[in-house]
């Protein structure tokens, strides 16, 4: 492949070519991101949904190059403006962190610095990177924090993160991510720990800066209300691996992967009989020790229906169908194997 031919595409923002992330613990490799795939355009939200340790945060850390021992980036790309970020110094991307790529990480109040209040760490976010007058940096964190919905800001920007709610701790880390307006923006479980009307201020608050800043934004949540509400298109984690992708109101209207219908199936409906509520059955594999086939096979209802052995054997890929894209064993043919759907979805 020419340098040229590995360049995004001219309307794609963030581009991730078969990211490889693993951990090398005593117990063995850890496979916490194994080749996944995601594209990003610019001011669209993309949510990045799946259970708990399916590799989510570390694919968020990974684009900012944040990893730490005993993690490595073993493989993979991942383009922002035209440059690979895995190929730039430190210097070069401590000039796109908290500038050009933003992050809300989760538990805001272990995140920033029990020593410092937190204005002084939004205006240190500026300090940094704009060259201007302390004292203006000043006045605009000022500005974010009435921007963001904290109560009382001139109090509250001398305020130390233990002297905050949850609340007030998540919006000033919004107010540093959303100092330097930045292309992307990351939001790692933003309403994580959050009661249900704080957590509807937080959503409004970065649908509004996607609005009045153009920025797009990368949602990783296992909340798919939060999916359902803010997302344009949605990727779901299993096992390291993304398994489904598509536009959000083709995800919700027809999933295929049986990991998005397991999911879809498990959230709690109003007026429908709490029995009928489903549960997906069996535990998330072993990252150190993965199934040679697919990921999901030994909690699959659908490969046991349709009698799929080739899906205990060989890994499904990531194959494209329209409005999306999905690794299902149910979608694809193979030597000795035929696939038993088709996986056409509605154009819309």
């Amino acid at each position: 492949m020419d340098g040229q031919s590995k360049l995004p595409a001219d309307d794609l923002l963030l581009e991730i070519r078969g990211l490889k992330t693993h951990f090398f613990t005593q117990d063995g490799v850890v496979k916490a991101v194994d080749g996944i795939d995601l594209r990003l355009k610019p001011e669209q939200v993309l949510g990045l949904v799946g259970e708990s340790g399916c590799g989510k945060s570390v694919t968020s850390l990974s684009i900012m190059r944040l990893v730490g021992h005993p993690g490595r980036i073993v493989e993979g790309e991942i383009f922002f403006e035209g440059q690979d970020l895995l190929k730039l110094s430190e210097a070069e991307m401590n000039r796109i962190r908290g500038n050009r790529i933003s992050m809300i990480f989760q538990q805001p109040q272990s995140c920033l610095n029990p020593v410092f209040s937190g204005g002084r760490q939004v205006t240190e976010v500026m300090d940094i990177h704009t060259g201007q007058p302390h004292d203006l940096n000043q006045k605009r964190t000022l500005e974010l924090f009435r921007l963001v919905g904290i109560p009382d800001p001139e109090k509250k920007i001398k305020a130390y993160p233990h002297e905050m709610s949850g609340g007030q701790a998540q919006r000033v880390m919004i107010a540093m991510a959303l100092a330097m307006r930045p292309k992307v923006l990351i939001a790692d479980e933003p309403t994580t720990a959050l009661d249900v009307t704080i957590q509807a201020q937080i959503l409004d608050l970065i649908r509004d800066m996607r609005e009045q800043l153009g920025t797009a934004v990368i949602l990783i949540t296992h909340d798919l209300g939060v999916i359902a509400e803010m997302a344009d298109e949605v990727a779901v984690m299993y096992a390291g691996q993304i398994v489904e992708q598509a536009d959000v109101e083709t995800l919700f209207e027809r999933p295929l992967h049986p990991y998005t219908q397991g999911l879809l199936g498990a959230i709690p409906v109003m007026g429908r009989c709490a029995g009928t509520l489903q549960v997906i059955p069996g535990i998330v594999p072993d990252l150190v020790d993965l199934p040679p086939g697919c990921r999901f096979a030994p909690r699959c209802a659908q490969r046991e229906k349709y009698g799929l052995a080739i899906c205990d054997q060989k890994m499904p890929e990531m194959r494209p169908v329209e409005n999306g894209g999905v690794r299902c064993w149910l979608y694809q043919s193979a030597p000795g194997h035929q696939a038993p759907l088709w996986p056409r979805r509605r154009n819309r």
